[in-house]
């Protein structure tokens, strides 16, 4: 290449230099028109303007940079009062909202009105109560034992479908994003006392929480810390932890069961009754609570005779509230003639109740014993919950709400940064970690990998955030940096924060 080409070129981008340079100093440059162009392309030699090659170097126009698209330094000023009252509002509702419908579900499992009428498995083995709901297996945690409705099965699948898309799915969404709020919260309470790794910062502000993120936090819980500091990063794990489990627990707690019935075998050997029909306190042998006496008179011995049937009536309060026989036995008792009359027997004996059906007696022991009893399929289906199930995700999704609430009002109170209204989202961090980065390791990195960026950012060492406050002038500056910062992150009303100017040594 001959020296007036070499030349040309030097020309041609020294004269594209200035003027890009000119644009990056002035915010509201000059318009630069044709002419200014035309001139440094009249002195190239006309071989070199008719060569493809430098032809694109040559814009045939540059259009000015609108400078109302860039926004001016910012001041901090504190909101009124009544948004901020809407603000605890609004998060307090939240807060109860969560741990309220989990209770209304236990609080209507724990109702024996909808826990079936029936002791059959859904695998049409027979199981007494405890068996049912108090069984020591771990499996039995999972056993659908409170149901509803009688149902085909693609009506029973399809409301176990709906309750997977909105509870679980939709519920873990709302929470990936309650914790993202949170956990970026606590991150930067903590980057205003300690640094942390670029890694740490970028999982927890640039994505939402997922199982993906254990791995920074565990291992930034393991490093030498404050027990502030590692309270905040046990709570954001136990934060991922619960999101990523969420629709599993939820899962976990509802299904559909086979509707089976159960029929007790009739003692006179003629074939089964229905289980529901028989155990009716339509068919209780004796409905009483008293005895038939010799007389009624005052400071008189009364001899027991046989039962009666009582009724309750206004101010009256019954012995006893479940309908059982009471076998009487001879003997004496003493009592006063007063507006409140007692019985005194201490020769009475209290049996187990039975039913009365076809003159036969049935009792609690006929009901327990499997060889008296057979469970058949109905063709129905229920939908329900397992109860312990349920139980357990009741109370651990309250203790997780009302740390994370509690989490959430501490670090609103005691970060500078939340109090300032200048909360981490994913533009923010991603603006906060680009800065950080080409201050670390330059603007000459657009060729590197990614595991090469991750090996040089590890030499760096962890960040934090600093403040650069305004010099005459110029603005304040809030930024992320690797260098050795100390002290507490203070911000000030009313003072001017805007671009990032050289760092003072």
């Amino acid at each position: 290449m001959d020296e007036i080409e070499l030349e040309a070129r030097h020309t041609t981008l020294q004269g594209q230099y200035d003027i890009l340079s000119q644009q990056d100093q002035d915010t509201r440059p000059p318009h630069i028109g044709d002419d200014k162009f035309e001139a440094k392309a009249s002195e190239i030699p006309s071989r070199l303007r008719t060569s493809d090659s430098m032809s694109k170097l040559l814009p045939s126009k540059v259009k000015p940079v609108d400078s109302g698209s860039k926004l001016s330094p910012k001041s901090f000023s504190q909101a009124p009062i009544s948004k901020r009252i809407w603000k605890h509002i609004a998060t307090t509702t939240a807060a109860l909202i969560m741990v309220g419908i989990p209770i209304g579900i236990s609080i209507l499992c724990s109702n024996d009105i909808v826990q079936g009428d029936t002791y059959c498995t859904s695998t049409g083995v027979y199981a007494s109560e405890d068996a049912v709901f108090y069984s020591s297996s771990i499996s039995s945690i999972f056993n659908i034992n409170i149901v509803y409705g009688s149902l085909s099965f693609g009506t029973a699948k399809f409301i176990d479908l709906v309750w997977d898309i909105t509870f679980s799915r939709c519920g873990q969404a709302l929470l990936g994003w309650i914790t993202y709020r949170v956990n970026a919260a606590a991150l930067l309470r903590i980057m205003e006392m300690q640094p942390v790794s670029y890694n740490l910062f970028s999982s927890l502000s640039l994505s939402w929480s997922s199982i993906a993120t254990l791995g920074p936090v565990t291992k930034a819980f393991f490093t030498k810390l404050g027990w502030r500091k590692k309270f905040l990063l046990l709570w954001i794990l136990l934060n991922i932890l619960w999101v990523a489990f969420w629709p599993t627990i939820t899962n976990a707690m509802t299904g559909y069961i086979a509707k089976n019935n159960t029929l007790v075998k009739i003692a006179n050997g003629t074939g089964y009754a229905n289980f529901t029909y028989l155990a009716s306190t339509t068919n209780l042998a004796f409905q009483f609570y008293g005895f038939n006496n010799s007389g009624n008179v005052a400071n008189r011995t009364k001899v027991i005779i046989g039962p009666v049937l009582l009724s309750s009536g206004p101010n009256e309060t019954l012995w006893h509230e479940m309908y059982q026989l009471w076998l009487p036995k001879k003997g004496t008792g003493t009592y006063f003639t007063t507006y409140n009359t007692t019985y005194q027997d201490t020769y009475m004996t209290i049996p187990y109740a039975f039913y009365w059906y076809q003159n036969e007696s049935y009792t609690d022991a006929i009901f327990s014993n499997p060889a008296y009893l057979q469970c058949v399929a109905t063709g129905v289906y229920q939908w329900g919950f397992a109860y312990f199930t349920t139980l357990y995700f009741t109370i651990l999704n309250g203790i997780w709400c009302c740390g994370t609430y509690a989490l959430w009002i501490y670090v609103n109170c005691k970060s500078e940064l939340c109090r300032k209204g200048r909360r981490l989202g994913q533009y923010r961090a991603a603006i906060d970690l680009v800065e950080s980065i080409n201050q670390d390791l330059g603007k000459d990195i657009c060729a590197y990998s990614e595991d090469e960026l991750k090996d040089e950012l590890k030499k760096k060492g962890g960040v934090r955030y600093y403040v650069e406050q305004g010099d005459g002038d110029a603005a304040a500056h809030i930024g992320i940096t690797s260098g050795k910062e100390r002290g507490p992150v203070g911000l000030r009303f009313g003072e001017l924060y805007g671009h990032m100017r050289e760092r003072r040594s």
